[in-house]
């Protein structure tokens, strides 16, 4: 089979696994029942607060995931060919991915307890290592089309350290504080992005 083929497959498939796990994080949040009742209004209102842990992991998560995804669509989008070496990485790092709308839904229904928060960073923390790994030697110069920008390669490397950094930080705030906290760290993600890439210019 063509290289460009054996590309495709590969990209395709993966986009499946992101595209699955994202939809399993809504499927992960059950719908309440409300009896009608003269309190029915009360009692909806009140049964959609009790979610809002829910909707909070699932609004992180989706955007955690789509981080991911995104960096994966643009990893090999510039890369000229396939290579076998790349497929089992990438499953692991897709298993991975898989596995966080469970780690999502454990937190989301523990809040602020310490072993959920830090069971969803570490699960985090995993993916971005995997990542991480995966992007290294993805980008290697054999496999990149021609007339890639080498700064552009070097922009990738140095950001996908982002979640990695993010999470072991969110870690610490777990530990230290309240365990919800640690969720508002990953909101730091874009500004830790912006620093890893500025500091590496500065290199």
């Amino acid at each position: 089979m063509r290289e460009d083929k054996l590309l495709e497959r590969f990209v395709f498939f993966s986009d499946a696994v992101f595209a699955i796990a994202i939809t399993l994080l809504i499927v992960e949040i059950h719908v309440p029942h409300i009896a009608r009742a003269p309190t029915e209004v009360h009692d909806a209102l009140q049964a959609l607060a009790n979610n809002l842990p829910n909707f909070i992991g699932f609004g992180v998560s989706f955007a955690v995931i789509g981080a991911f995804w995104a960096m994966h669509h643009r990893v090999f989008g510039l890369l000229a060919r396939h290579d076998q070496s790349f497929v089992w990485p990438n499953l692991i790092l897709l298993m991975a991915i898989a596995f966080l709308p469970f780690s999502t839904a454990f937190m989301s229904e523990n809040t602020n307890q310490v072993v959920p928060h830090l069971f969803y960073l570490i699960s985090l923390l995993i993916a971005g290592l995997l990542q991480a790994s995966l992007v290294r030697r993805a980008l290697r110069p054999q496999y990149l089309t021609a007339g890639v920008d080498p700064g552009a390669v070097t922009a990738i490397r140095t950001r996908v350290w982002a979640l990695p950094i993010v999470s072991v930080i969110g870690m610490i705030v777990c530990l230290m504080t309240r365990p919800a906290y640690s969720i508002l760290v990953l909101l730091t993600l874009p500004i830790a992005v912006r620093l890893l890439i500025r500091w590496s210019r500065r290199r």
